[in-house]
């Protein structure tokens, strides 16, 4: 039986563009991947979308995969890279001498990897035409017998001995077998070559060939001579090239795709006919991530956490002590998670989702996670400028109270009051629960704002918690000022709040921003902030003298589209994220004086780095305000059902 879902996910096509994260290193390889995959040219030219080959991987793997992510088109993914913001700025005509020559650089960089192949390393990324998978499944033995003749000995075996055995045989019960799916398409002869060259690699250290046929398809293996070692399967159908790791990984995949039986008496753990794709917690997280007709998902993924803990934990040995740990905390109840990423059109760049299905009762962890729902505006104080909002809404009291109990099973009764509680008493002569915990509404806000210069944590931050009452709040933080030092913390009036300055315990440091941490009162939010300069961006905020975010066009567009993506539910979470701010801080940091010295230095003894140091020596960046144009702004939703908890995330385009 096929699945609605996986056919849907098969058979239409949509141009999708996963969003990467920002960090130093993961900003240079995004940059690097983006240009390798467009062959140093962010815009490609207009190619044939290849018809897939064969049946969706999903289809190819047994219902009980650990983890799976697929590209449903490789070529097509390429082409959206191209065409996403980063791929238009890296074609930007002030910025393209620079690309041209930071993928050139790359290159050369990876050539003694990629020269192993006999290809190049842009050759090595577009090998892939149409669908790309990689799933980590449950390992098997080639029989039971065989596993028994590989442990078998005569002679008298020494406790030592037996316990290695046992040992192994622990880690045969409970492997791990990786499939891989790629569909070459037009590149189907150059991956064949690239097989072959890894055949004649595997031959020349002596490794053992062989192979069947099945259903009129050859299943190779390579093996080392010992009949337990390592296990390699392949075989190819047509353009499309399916890779195994372990006994039997290539050999099923294969026999499900050519619709011949497996029997189920081959290997308790996957010997069965039953795929992926049939699978019912496959199917709901699936079915929650695909969105509309229009949003069909170009990258999907999947993991069963679980099954993946518990197979860990019984190949370590160690199950009778965290086997129970794991239940206690109700990792059980994690039935699956995944998601998917497309690529939007005109209006909108990218639209990604992640589903967890969660087995109800709520209890253990999930006893902690208790969204709720209410207001999700921006408060006054939330200035138009910040880089990022966040608001979200939580049963705070009663998720306290269940770690309390985590805890306590744990550690013993009474251990959680002990360890917080207790201390946070003598030292503050407050109470975590009655004084702070009861009072809050259950709103937690969190602001981002770029504080120039730039400075690899430039982002000032700002955390606020909503209070019922603020009176508990003011009489809660003037006993926490009598007891604290006059050393650690200096009051200070700043317009019309009171805000304490913890002590500066950080040196400044080149690329590096004075942390300024302090807590206050400001209406009915407790807030707890690490910069000056944005209490007093807050300050005119409230007061008027400056736009306010909840009146800004973009926060009002981002939220108009998550509206109709909740499907009239009320979300527990929302958040906007300006895009430019946030890759503004890490570009103008990059090209900073501090971070080419600081390269050039790392350069002196590292040849990879050298190349980049020279690069970055050679070059003259624009200024980011020419770019900026190119990114719009992301907003995030979460909600809550009874079954399961929905993040998304919509990334709308610049229009400028």
């Amino acid at each position: 039986m096929k699945t609605v879902t996986d056919r849907r996910i098969h058979s239409q096509r949509g141009a999708i563009s996963p969003r990467s994260g920002s960090t130093r290193v993961l900003s240079c390889l995004a940059m690097a991947v983006t240009l390798c995959l467009t062959n140093g040219s962010p815009t490609l030219q207009a190619e044939p979308i290849p018809v897939a080959a064969g049946l969706p991987a999903s289809q190819m793997l047994p219902a009980n995969t650990l983890a799976y992510i697929r590209i449903d088109n490789a070529l097509e993914l390429r082409r959206g890279l191209g065409d996403s913001s980063m791929g238009q700025m890296l074609a930007a005509p002030k910025l393209a001498p620079f690309a041209s020559d930071f993928y050139r650089t790359a290159n050369e960089a990876f050539q003694m990897v990629a020269a192993q192949f006999g290809l190049e390393l842009d050759q090595l990324l577009t090998l892939p035409e149409g669908q790309v998978a990689v799933a980590l499944i449950p390992g098997q033995t080639e029989t039971e017998a065989a596993a028994e003749d590989s442990l078998r000995d005569d002679r008298e075996l020494t406790d030592d001995e037996i316990r290695k055995r046992v040992q192994a045989r622990r880690r045969q019960q409970n492997s791990f077998g990786v499939v891989i799916v790629v569909d070459a398409g037009g590149n189907a002869s150059t991956m064949q070559r690239l097989v072959d060259d890894l055949t004649g690699l595997a031959t020349l250290n002596q490794f053992v060939m062989e192979d069947e046929s099945i259903d009129g398809v050859t299943l190779n293996r390579v093996r080392r001579p010992r009949r337990n070692g390592p296990l390699i399967e392949w075989f190819r159908s047509d353009s499309l090239f399916c890779i195994g790791l372990g006994y039997g990984t290539a050999t099923d995949a294969l026999k499900r795709l050519r619709g011949v039986a497996i029997d189920p008496d081959a290997d308790p753990n996957q010997g069965d006919n039953e795929t992926l794709a049939e699978n019912a917690d496959f199917g709901a997280v699936m079915s929650r991530s695909m969105g509309a007709e229009m949003e069909i998902p170009q990258v999907t993924f999947f993991l069963s956490p679980y099954q993946i803990v518990t197979r860990l934990v019984s190949r370590s040995g160690a199950g009778l002590f965290v086997a129970p740990i794991v239940e206690d905390l109700g990792l059980r109840k994690i039935r699956g998670l995944g998601g998917s990423l497309f690529r939007g059109g005109e209006d909108i760049e990218g639209i990604s989702h992640l589903h967890v299905v969660v087995e109800p009762p709520r209890d253990g962890f999930f006893g902690v996670l208790r969204p709720t729902t209410g207001e999700q505006s921006p408060p006054p104080w939330v200035p138009s400028d910040v880089t990022s909002y966040m608001n979200v809404h939580w049963d705070i009291a009663t998720a306290f109270d269940n770690l309390g109990k985590i805890v306590n099973s744990f550690a013993g009764e009474g251990r959680f009051d002990e360890l917080l509680e207790n201390r946070i008493q003598k030292r503050l002569d407050i109470s975590a629960r009655d004084d702070f915990i009861n009072n809050l509404t259950g709103r937690y806000v969190t602001i981002q704002r770029y504080q120039r210069p730039a400075a690899w944590n430039a982002q000032a931050r700002v955390h606020a918690f909503e209070v019922v009452d603020t009176e508990v709040a003011e009489t809660m933080l003037k006993k926490m000022d009598d007891k604290l030092p006059s050393e650690e913390f200096r009051p200070e009036r700043m317009g019309s709040i009171t805000v304490n300055f913890a002590r500066e315990r950080m040196r400044n440091r080149p690329g590096m921003r004075k942390i300024e941490r302090s807590f206050f009162l400001m209406d009915r939010w407790l807030m707890i902030a690490d910069s000056r300069q944005v209490i007093e961006q807050m300050l005119r905020s409230r007061d008027g003298a400056t736009d306010r975010l909840s009146n800004d066009l973009d926060y009002e567009l981002v939220m108009a589209e998550i509206t109709t993506k909740v499907e009239g539910g009320e979300p527990f979470l929302t958040s906007f994220t300006r895009d430019a701010e946030s890759l503004r801080m890490l570009y103008e940091q990059a090209a900073s004086p501090w971070t080419r010295d600081m390269l050039k230095s790392a350069g002196e003894n590292n040849p990879f780095l050298k190349r980049f140091s020279d690069l970055m020596e050679r070059s003259e960046l624009p200024n980011f305000d020419q770019l900026e144009k190119y990114f719009g702004t992301t907003g995030i939703f979460g909600y809550d059902e009874a079954q399961s908890i929905h993040l998304g995330a919509i990334t709308l385009r610049s229009h400028q």
